[in-house]
């Protein structure tokens, strides 16, 4: 059982070695913490996380995190709700959003130039990405086209909190 990989990888070398497997580690949820922050670039890519399917974020997420996010292929559901993203490279972001099947964003607060990378990863053909909850406001000034391509790719979109006042029609004529 689950509950006792932990012991099982402490009998012998032999028994650390089969135990480390990735596949025996699928089902864990790695939470990052503040506590945990400055461990968790190592934690990622250690061997018995490569299978791990989910990550949870609910405080400020290092640059650090962020990149070793990037290189763990196995991660498909990403929830970051309520963390503080703002001075995150919008790019490095925007891949760990693209490569995952399932993002939560709700409540954390992006910058127009992570949200503008993040629509863009998504429009493209390569973003696995099938659902998406997100809360960003003042879309209003926002490039409605760009929004729109990205949110047909999805299978399923939350949107909280939006602003999305249009000029009027005749404006887009």
């Amino acid at each position: 059982p689950p509950r006792d990989m932990k012991n099982v990888v402490l009998v012998c070398q032999l028994w650390r070695e089969v135990g480390e497997a990735p596949r025996f580690w699928a089902w864990v949820v790695i939470r990052v913490t503040r506590r945990n922050m400055f461990t968790m670039p190592e934690r990622l890519e250690s061997r018995r996380m490569r299978a791990v399917r989910e990550l949870r974020v609910t405080v400020e997420v290092s640059q650090e995190v962020l990149q070793a996010m990037a290189r763990h292929q196995g991660l498909r559901v990403v929830k970051m709700a309520t963390a503080n993203l703002s001075l995150l490279d919008p790019g490095l972001l925007a891949m760990v959003v693209a490569r995952s099947r399932e993002v939560d964003l709700f409540g954390t607060q992006l910058i127009g130039q992570q949200l503008k990378a993040i629509l863009t990863a998504i429009s493209s053909g390569d973003s696995r990405l099938k659902k998406l909850a997100i809360s960003v406001y003042k879309l209003s000034s926002f490039d409605l086209r760009l929004l729109s391509t990205a949110l047909n790719r999805l299978k399923e979109v939350e949107l909280w909190g939006l602003d999305l006042t249009l000029k009027p029609w005749e404006e887009f004529m």
